[in-house]
């Protein structure tokens, strides 16, 4: 089936051609395997979910009418900035306007970056970590756009009123008359379910998502898949994320390294026995517990090779210092053949093997740097005899 979406509809299509969805997410709330999602020129101001997956051979399609006409961003144009001084306006938003997600009060990393951004005229504007830095901003040297630079904003919150505040500093410019955009929404195409798979996006431009830096336990970006398998991404153009453009993020995979689980399981943490796992084995006071010598146990060895036709069992260190020497031991032995290999042939060319031919290019050098000498003995003494010099 063919789905059609058109931001330029009535909010009571059908997703037929003649009656299209105003919304892409409306499409996706019903797309099913081998459905084609069509969506027509304009700015769709959503964040989409979808909700179905397709098949290897049937997969939903997802596809801008024109290519990358269709526009899909995470921002929204603000007005009602409030002049301060200066160059300095503030804006003051009710933090219900940000829904469940208010990324003015969400940081994307240990400093005052926040995942929200501003834009002027499509350009992000620098956030600083203090009110003073609107004020008074300095340029940035090592900036390539140093000017620029003096376009700063700064927010904070405002717990006693519930509401988020920004104040930014617009140089000579009116906010409310320039193009000022607010990212609000933290992805534009992300699956909430997990493991959705085969789905195709074609042609579409997203940008200006308020996310953060995909992780092992945060896998959104501008587009992210959120675990799903056989994506196809098409001809799109993704830009201006906040951090991650595109997320592929699947499930944390198990590994040996103990650092992994020293970070999962605290050493001094208590687990309960909620499953009964341990129903049938029987407490032993403490007082009639009987002091054991304990033989010590063999470590199992992590490994086996065969070294000088022995069988040797290896400790997880000593694995990685055999892996090194035998990952050395390759490169020398790349290194030798790409130099050797052209040595042979030079050999061969003048009737020597390997080794004479290198005596004999000593030789030859030696010859060199000693006409050298004489050349330049003779130009210093002239009229000395050659044979004196030599």
């Amino acid at each position: 089936m063919q789905i059609f979406v058109d931001i330029n509809a009535s909010e009571n299509g059908n997703g037929s051609q003649e009656f299209p969805f105003k919304y892409i997410q409306q499409a996706a709330d019903i797309a099913q395997p081998g459905d084609y999602v069509q969506v027509m020129p304009g700015e769709y101001h959503e964040e989409v979910h979808p909700q179905n997956s397709g098949t290897s051979d049937k997969p939903i399609i997802y596809a801008s009418a024109k290519q990358n006409r269709a526009v899909i961003t995470g921002a929204d144009r603000v007005t009602g900035w409030q002049h301060v001084a200066g160059p300095v306006w503030q804006l003051k938003l009710p933090n219900a306007n940000f829904g469940n997600y208010n990324p003015y009060n969400v940081l994307v990393d240990q400093t005052f970056n926040h995942a929200g951004e501003i834009f002027l005229n499509n350009k992000a504007m620098y956030e600083v970590d203090q009110l003073a830095k609107v004020e008074t901003p300095s340029e940035n040297k090592l900036s390539r756009d140093r000017k620029f630079t003096c376009y700063t904003w700064y927010t904070e919150q405002l717990p006693a009123e519930d509401a988020t505040v920004i104040y930014a500093n617009f140089q000579a410019q009116n906010p409310n008359e320039e193009h000022v955009e607010l990212t609000f929404r933290e992805t534009c195409f992300y699956p909430e379910k997990a493991g959705l798979n085969h789905l195709i996006l074609s042609g579409f431009t997203m940008t200006k998502a308020a996310c953060r830096w995909a992780s092992s336990q945060y896998n959104k970006g501008i587009i992210g898949t959120n675990r799903g398998q056989g994506w196809k991404i098409a001809k799109c153009d993704i830009s201006h994320a906040k951090c991650s453009g595109l997320s592929l993020g699947r499930n944390i995979v198990p590994t040996i390294d103990d650092d992994l689980f020293s970070d999962i399981v605290d050493e001094n943490e208590t687990f309960e026995d909620n499953d009964g796992i341990f129903d049938d084995v029987e407490d032993t006071p403490v007082e009639d517990q009987v002091d054991e010598e304990v033989p010590e146990a063999s470590e199992a060895p992590f490994m086996e090779i065969t070294y000088n036709k022995e069988k040797m069992g290896l400790s997880r260190e000593e694995a990685i210092t055999y892996a090194q020497k035998g990952m050395n031991y390759d490169h020398m032995v790349d290194k030798y053949n790409r130099i050797n290999a052209p040595l042979e042939e030079l050999a061969r060319m003048n009737n020597m093997n390997v080794d004479d031919f290198i005596n004999h290019l000593g030789q030859t050098q030696m010859q060199f740097e000693v006409s050298n000498v004489f050349n330049q003995l003779k130009q210093q003494y002239p009229n000395s005899d050659d044979a004196l010099l030599q």
